[in-house]
Parts: structure tokens; C-alpha cells; sequence
């Protein structure tokens, strides 16, 4: 491809990207809305310019790298607020240290514990939590671009490049796999859920604790409700 090419393309994208996709004419009749936008961008560069767009590439590898890039960004952000949470239960926990409260078990007393005991167990739990899903990460951030429809494509495609432009750490090695996998989908379905196993837990622990029967902690009115009938209430 030609600079001048290149450049009519760049200014095409931007015009595009500074406009909104709300512009882009959708036609059910070409399937998706990558067609549209590409169908779109021919109209506003021409049609011999536009369509180079294209070169080497295919819509597998498209949606495949796509997949990634969302699924990373859910995962940054995720995996950063564990930290935040993380490092908050650890300053609870140490604020709490010597505060003793009763352990349960079948919701019948146990063992003494202390309250800053329970928020260091929260906090190990997070870090196990983060650890799998940066695990996740690794595996996610590699770049299917290149691979074309599933056995790459004879232009000279820099696939390291094209990576390291959207901020991959390497690209996935066989072409077949790059566009037919979606196991780290999975994976990132499976660490959230195991979170959201350990938020649930959490939040059945602050339930429990609340009521009259167990009377361990008093919820603020930012987090609470009461009954229309019965104003003594205050449910969580």
C-alpha cells in the first residue's frame, strides 16, 4: 500500500471516529456492522482506496481480535479494583485486630475470632481471586491479527507489529487456533464466577450479622431500608 493510500485511509478512520458510528448507514443485507463501517468508509474515500483497507485481512481474525480486546479491558478493570477492595480490607483488618467476635458454624458459635481475622481471610481470598484472572490475562493478550480466515494469508503481514500496536504482549503462533478459540472467554467466565462466589459469601456474612438474632454490626441508612409497617426494622 502506497503512503498516499495510507494517508487517505488514516483520514478517512478519523473522519469516521470523530463523527460517531451513529452516521454509518446500517444494511441488514451485508450482515454485520464491520461491513457497514467498511462500506461506509469506501464511500467516503472511494472505492479503489477504501477496499485496500482489507488487504490481509479477513472478518475471523477481526471479530477473533476483537474478543480480546474487550474481554482485556474487563479484565483490567476488574483486576484493578480487586486491588483497591484488597488493599482496603487490609486496613480494616489491621484497624480490627483486636476486635473479638464469635465464629460461627451451622450458624451456632464456634471459636473466638477476631474481626480483623475475617477481613485478612477476605483480603488472601481477593488476592487468589486477582492472581487467576491476571493468570487469565496472560493468556487472553495475545493477538490473532495476521492470521487471516484460519491458515494466514501470503501478504507480508508484521505480526509482531500489528500487536505491539494494540498493546498485546505477542501474537498467537498458529493462525487455526487465533481465530477458532475462545477459551479465554471461558476462563474469564470462570474467574468471575468463583468471585462472585466469594462477594456472595461476604454479603450473606454482613446479612446474618445484621439481624437481632446475631446483633454483631449496625448497617448505615446509605445501605439500608426499613418497612412501611413495621418502622423498627432496618433491612439490609
Amino acid at each position: 500500500m502506497s503512503e498516499a493510500h495510507a494517508a487517505c485511509l488514516v483520514r478517512g478512520i478519523q473522519k469516521m471516529k470523530a463523527t460517531g458510528a451513529g452516521v454509518v448507514a446500517r444494511d441488514p443485507g451485508r450482515d454485520e456492522a464491520y461491513f457497514n463501517y467498511e462500506a461506509h468508509l469506501m464511500n467516503e474515500v472511494g472505492a479503489d482506496v477504501g477496499a485496500r483497507m482489507h488487504t490481509g485481512r479477513s472478518h475471523n481474525y477481526i471479530m477473533a481480535t476483537l474478543h480480546r480486546l474487550r474481554g482485556r479491558k474487563v479484565l483490567v478493570n476488574v483486576i484493578d479494583a480487586l486491588s483497591k477492595v484488597r488493599t482496603t480490607a487490609l486496613e480494616q483488618a489491621e484497624k480490627y485486630a483486636d476486635a473479638v467476635m464469635p465464629e460461627y458454624i451451622h450458624l451456632h458459635p464456634a471459636q473466638p475470632m477476631t474481626y480483623g481475622f475475617c477481613l485478612a481471610g477476605v483480603a488472601q481470598a481477593l488476592e487468589q481471586d486477582s492472581q487467576r484472572l491476571i493468570g487469565t490475562l496472560k493468556s487472553m493478550n495475545v493477538c490473532p491479527l495476521g492470521a487471516a480466515a484460519f491458515a494466514g494469508t501470503p501478504f507480508g503481514i508484521d505480526r509482531k507489529r500489528t500487536a505491539d500496536l494494540l498493546g498485546f504482549d505477542d501474537y498467537v503462533d498458529n493462525a487455526l487456533d487465533a481465530v477458532a478459540s475462545r477459551n479465554f472467554l471461558l476462563e474469564s467466565i470462570s474467574g468471575m464466577s468463583l468471585l462472585a462466589i466469594l462477594r456472595s459469601r461476604g454479603a450473606q456474612d454482613y446479612y446474618v450479622w445484621t439481624t437481632h438474632e446475631f446483633g454483631l454490626i449496625e448497617l448505615p441508612d446509605s445501605v439500608a431500608t426499613t418497612s412501611n409497617n413495621m418502622p423498627q426494622k432496618n433491612n439490609p
